[in-house]
């Protein structure tokens, strides 16, 4: 069982099931009709977004050092890619469907995830600032899951950027000792 869970949470899996919940909560919610393709698009890309930021830094900092995450890349590397790949595919099917709106919103979450997990500069990463890193991630989540949405209701995008701000808190003392070495002081470490 120790090994499913630990599959399903460095997969991605339960990070990109959340967002995508979040998406449908968000908008039945506020009765909006939406393509069916939408929340598995917001799965893939997050499922993405994540395996991009656990895997750049890694591959960057840690050169033949061993830790839980070069194990999972090692032990289950053929279907990562294979995720990846089939997300990647997902996520070029529902480009069709996307407006001048979707491309503003994922345009404006994909600069975030890349200053998020300093792709552009090893000097900065806005995670880096100090209590920002559960901020950052509830402010992406809450503009991609609400702002890709119909819905104009501000009081969705208040709910879940306050829901996912508390839910980054047991995650940040999950990872106190990887935001030591990479030098991002979170409120778990307070």
């Amino acid at each position: 069982m120790i090994k499913f869970f630990d599959f399903i949470t460095y997969s991605n899996f339960f990070i990109a099931a959340g967002a995508s919940s979040l998406y449908l909560l968000t908008q039945l919610k506020s009765q909006q009709d939406f393509s069916v393709t939408t929340p598995i698009f917001v799965f893939s890309v997050t499922a993405c977004a994540y395996h991009l930021l656990h895997f750049l830094p890694w591959y960057t900092l840690h050169r033949g050092k061993l830790s839980q995450l070069d194990t999972y890349y090692n032990k289950y590397g053929a279907f990562n890619i294979l995720f990846i790949l089939l997300s990647i595919i997902v996520a070029v099917i529902h480009i069709p469907t996307m407006n001048g709106h979707h491309w503003f919103i994922s345009l404006v979450c994909f600069t975030l995830v890349l200053l998020y997990g300093s792709i552009f500069s090893q000097r900065f990463s806005i995670r880096r600032i100090p209590y920002s890193k559960q901020f950052v991630i509830a402010l992406t989540w809450t503009v991609f899951i609400v702002g890709y949405g119909p819905s104009n209701n501000y009081l969705d995008y208040v709910d879940i950027f306050l829901f996912v701000s508390l839910l980054c808190i047991p995650f940040d003392f999950k990872d106190i000792s990887h935001d030591k070495e990479y030098g991002v002081k979170t409120i778990a470490m307070t």
